[in-house]
């Protein structure tokens, strides 16, 4: 009786060593990226605003929310109607990136291709399996930043080689 109980002890024991070990080994810092993509991140939430799309206005809901130890951004945008879509912002060799689920059933990434204090630029790059100079796709995106809680969107489609159509959505932090 004794030794089975020095027994499980000594397996009690061994196996909260390796859980300990287990679980150290396992802790990772979280990611932080380039000031821009960090900037990105600051969006973290629920903001609405209206949709301006040339032939109409409407209202606009879109989330942000940070994924995979913190080297992703998630954005949904048109929530709840048949064009909700998904972009994910993270970075690739340094470099920030985004990759747009799009409701035209295609993904196009886009390279951050220009910056200034209160814009981020984004355009058509490589990665993809589009053709730019036939296929519909979302071609670029600029985001100004109001304030805090304000931020522009300019996204711009093309088709066949050449703009298409333009969205814009203005929107403000929900609190």
């Amino acid at each position: 009786m004794t030794e089975r109980i020095v027994l499980l002890l000594f397996f009690f024991v061994l196996s909260q060593a390796f859980t300990a070990d287990e679980e150290d080994s396992h802790h990772i810092e979280p990611y932080v990226g380039t000031e821009e993509f960090e900037r990105l991140k600051k969006l973290v939430g629920t903001w609405e605003g209206t949709t301006d799309n040339g032939d109409q206005k409407g209202p606009t809901k879109v989330e942000y929310f940070v994924s995979s130890r913190g080297s992703a951004l998630i954005e949904k945008i048109f929530i709840g109607t048949p064009h909700e879509m998904v972009s994910v912002y993270h970075e690739r060799g340094g470099k920030l990136v985004m990759t747009h689920y799009c409701a035209l059933a295609n993904q196009p990434n886009m390279l951050l291709t220009k910056k200034t204090e209160n814009t981020l630029s984004f355009e058509f790059g490589g990665y993809n399996d589009i053709d730019p100079t036939k296929d519909w796709h979302i071609h670029a995106l600029d985001i100004a930043f109001e304030s805090d809680d304000a931020i522009i969107q300019n996204w711009t489609s093309h088709k066949d080689g050449k703009e298409d159509h333009a969205i814009k959505l203005t929107l403000t932090r929900v609190k």
